[in-house]
């Protein structure tokens, strides 16, 4: 999948332990390069927590770290991330036998520069949120629906690196099935995006995602939780 998406970037096409042949290459003289030129001062991060005071730790903090220098003057920095092609493109792998199909239709966008501010980055992931709950409520009418040629579906969100997003929903269908599964898809993408969605499916989302915060904070033990303060938030 990586490969067909993102083929240019280097852990799509190997291992992510490395090959054998790589493996049993490895110097001592690599590994120490290696650490020389990626453990940096600039590279790393300092965190201290607890109940303590802070000028004290400050003080002592520039006593044990004031001789820390880089090792090496040559930086390798990871390589950015880029697509070699733009609109649609179709990837198609068979395996013979097989009973199940999985089809899988998603967008790849480069990932904008921080600039926006804290409320506009919210608004954005509810408003996604809100895309993916009444889709799948879409969906599961259609699986509900006699002769529908879905066993399941399920939405997917993948993050490389803080450079690129691939957004994808993807399904499961009998393999003689596979044209009108995603035909179904199709369709319902294709619907969404020309006549976006319902004052009353966005109702049903607000009802939703308020009776799931109401729950998480009956639920919650302690409210010293990022992820729920994140929700609240937004």
């Amino acid at each position: 999948q990586n490969q067909f998406v993102l083929p240019n970037i280097s852990f799509a096409q190997n291992a992510v332990i490395g090959s054998e042949s790589a493996i049993q290459g490895i110097t001592q003289e690599a590994c120490l390069d290696y650490y020389k030129n990626n453990y940096r001062p600039k590279n790393m991060v300092l965190i201290v927590v607890g109940d303590f005071n802070i000028k004290n730790c400050e003080k002592a903090i520039l006593e044990k770290f004031e001789g820390c220098t880089d090792k090496s003057n040559r930086v390798s920095l990871p390589s950015q991330i880029e697509v070699k092609h733009e609109g649609t493109k179709v990837n198609y792998v068979y395996e013979a036998g097989l009973p199940i199909v999985n089809i899988k239709i998603g967008t790849a966008q480069k990932i904008a520069p921080p600039g926006k501010s804290f409320f506009e980055n919210s608004k954005n992931e509810l408003a996604e949120l809100a895309a993916e709950y009444i889709m799948q409520k879409r969906l599961v009418g259609n699986v509900l629906q006699k002769d529908c040629p879905l066993n399941s579906f399920y939405f997917k969100n993948e993050n490389f690196g803080e450079q690129f997003n691939v957004t994808s929903i993807e399904a499961n269908c009998e393999a003689d099935k596979w044209e009108a599964a995603l035909n179904l898809l199709s369709c319902e993408l294709n619907k969404a995006i020309r006549f976006g969605f319902l004052d009353s499916e966005v109702e049903s989302f607000k009802d939703w995602y308020r009776n799931k915060l109401k729950t998480d904070l009956d639920e919650e033990a302690s409210l010293q939780n990022n992820e729920l303060m994140s929700q609240i938030l937004n």
